[in-house]
């Protein structure tokens, strides 16, 4: 579309500026300082396909709205593949739960600014239903995010523990034994000392 804006209904607005709109969160994201090439087309693509994906979703509440009201089912069906995959890159990243929450914040801005700039009252664009849609959709997909993020957050800490318990482990076994030994009225001093060398040993072993 050359740069230009259009006009329309608010889901096909967006695919039709999707580019327009993804380079100018990508301006916003990058003003944080914790993205650069390539990772920030990593992130420019995941926001572009979350909101192709929210757009597809208003459409699909449009038609069921559309539909009897006997036949009407208005709850949204969650395509969510691009927010987990959003919460999964964060974290992999090394990003702040706060970051991932601020790009969807960040998302939702360039959205309606974007709109807005295309000829679209201001009181107008705010009050839509379309608007209601889309900020129903992105909350959606925010918290899929977040979950997504918290989760990874989760296993990388049970992995975490699990290594530093293996890790543990054998040292441990070895100052427990030698505890034992050491306990024993009858040792000689050879034996002591063996025992004694084990438990400096396996103190190493824990300072890495």
């Amino acid at each position: 579309h050359e740069g230009r804006l259009t006009l329309v209904a608010l889901q096909s607005f967006i695919r039709c500026n999707l580019q327009l709109i993804v380079d100018k969160w990508g301006a916003l994201v990058r003003q944080d300082g914790r993205v650069g090439e390539p990772l920030g087309g990593r992130l420019r693509a995941r926001a572009g396909d979350i909101l192709l994906q929210i757009a597809d979703e208003m459409d699909e509440v449009e038609r069921e709205l559309k539909t009897d009201d006997a036949q009407m089912d208005v709850t949204p069906k969650q395509h969510e593949t691009a927010a987990t995959e959003h919460g999964a890159l964060s974290h992999a990243e090394g990003f702040d739960l706060a970051h991932v929450i601020s790009d969807f914040r960040a998302l939702r801005t360039c959205v309606f600014s974007s709109w807005r700039e295309s000829g679209g009252d201001a009181e107008a664009v705010s009050q839509s239903e379309e608007t209601y849609r889309f900020n129903e959709a992105l909350d959606r997909a925010m918290s899929a995010s977040v979950h997504r993020y918290v989760a990874g957050v989760g296993a990388s800490r049970d992995m975490f523990l699990a290594v530093l318990a293996h890790d543990l482990r054998s040292p441990l076994q070895t100052i427990a034994m030698a505890s034992v030994l050491l306990s024993a009225r009858d040792l000689s001093d050879d034996s002591r000392l063996q025992a004694a060398t084990r438990v400096k040993r396996a103190v190493r072993n824990l300072d890495g």
